[in-house]
């Protein structure tokens, strides 16, 4: 999951990179400080989709001032609705955690931490390396160009 428009080259030089940049509802408090970050960055974007797809808006979500938006995702705690499952709740707030070091990924263990986390407990990452995973859902297109699954607000 990468906006290339956005991506760097490998920054494994041992210096954190400095960039501000990134879809703002998004932006991990490290990079909102400014003092530099590692890929735990990427670990906390990962979990604001997450929050964003479970529950229809990103956390910390703010329409009319964005300044706030940042206070509250460096300041204010993350509050996630009941509805969601123990285990979702789970992933999110530590995907979500405010230190990176603290951070699910954000240690040396990488993404065998996410990926041994409980939400994923009956998922087999190997079949999905094998690309032996059915989707759940696969679009009926009547070509590379048929936009008919796209939100009428999106084509417009």
């Amino acid at each position: 999951m990468t906006d290339f428009g956005l991506s760097k080259e490998d920054i494994t030089s041992g210096t954190a990179a400095r960039t501000f940049c990134g879809t703002p509802e998004y932006l991990a408090p490290e990079i909102l400080t400014r003092g530099g970050h590692g890929k735990a960055v990427d670990w906390w974007s990962l979990g604001a989709l997450l929050f964003e797809m479970l529950t229809g808006l990103p956390p910390f979500y703010n329409t009319s001032d964005r300044e706030q938006m940042f206070k509250d995702i460096m300041q204010t705690e993350l509050v996630l609705p009941a509805y969601l499952s123990a285990e979702a709740q789970s992933l999110v707030h530590d995907l979500l955690c405010k230190d990176p070091a603290m951070r699910l990924g954000g240690s040396s263990r990488d993404a065998e931490e996410v990926k041994e986390h409980a939400f994923f407990r009956n998922f087999d990452w190997t079949l999905l390396l094998r690309r032996q995973i059915a989707p759940p859902f696969v679009p009926a297109l009547e070509s590379e160009f048929d936009t008919k699954y796209v939100d009428s607000v999106l084509s417009r």
